[in-house]
């Protein structure tokens, strides 16, 4: 199936989503870059880009650069769309989120 094929609404949501993964990494697949580096040079560009956002975060208030690097090292970029369902409740969680930009609206059971 190409993109011409979807439902109009899931295209415009594709077309959305590549055109904000291109505005936030500049068209740089900075995953694959990193994969190429030497593990010491990762653990460097990784406490460069992203350490204030670890930093900023409360929850990590006090934690030390061994642990702040063994996070960063794991950490992945993820985007997502006005409208995308992050977790629902109930689900077993496996991931954390820290979302840099944008904000989220968290609901139980239907409610805000």
């Amino acid at each position: 199936m190409t993109l011409m094929q979807m439902p109009l609404p899931l295209r415009n949501r594709v077309m959305e989503y590549m055109e904000r993964l291109h505005e936030e990494t500049k068209g740089v697949q900075s995953e694959e870059f990193m994969n190429e580096l030497p593990s010491h040079l990762r653990q460097e560009m990784a406490m460069y880009l992203n350490r204030g956002i670890l930093e900023s975060t409360k929850v990590f208030e006090g934690c030390g650069i061994p642990f702040l690097t063994a996070l960063l090292m794991r950490l992945s970029m993820s985007i997502c769309l006005s409208g995308d369902v992050i977790c629902v409740e109930g689900d077993l969680g496996n991931e954390m989120y820290i979302v840099v930009n944008g904000s989220v609206t968290v609901t139980k059971f239907g409610n805000k």
